[in-house]
């Protein structure tokens, strides 16, 4: 029994502090809109790139659609 009186408070300590709240989370939280805004470059920089790739082969097309005819 008192063994029981002492284990029942060191298993609701550690229960509490187990599930109790986390600061690390502000950590990941910060730095999202930084990866975020990365991101965001990339995708910005692959639109130009698509761009200059279509506007690429609209001009070859041109070119192939004047000689062939």
């Amino acid at each position: 029994m008192n063994i029981l009186k002492l284990l029942v408070p060191i298993a609701v300590a550690t229960l509490l502090i187990g599930c109790g709240k986390n600061n690390d989370n502000k950590v990941e939280k910060e730095e999202r809109p930084v990866i975020f805004e990365k991101q965001l470059d990339a995708l910005e920089k692959a639109k130009g790139v698509e761009t200059v790739i279509m506007e690429a082969e609209e001009k070859r097309r041109k070119e192939i659609d004047e000689n062939g005819s």
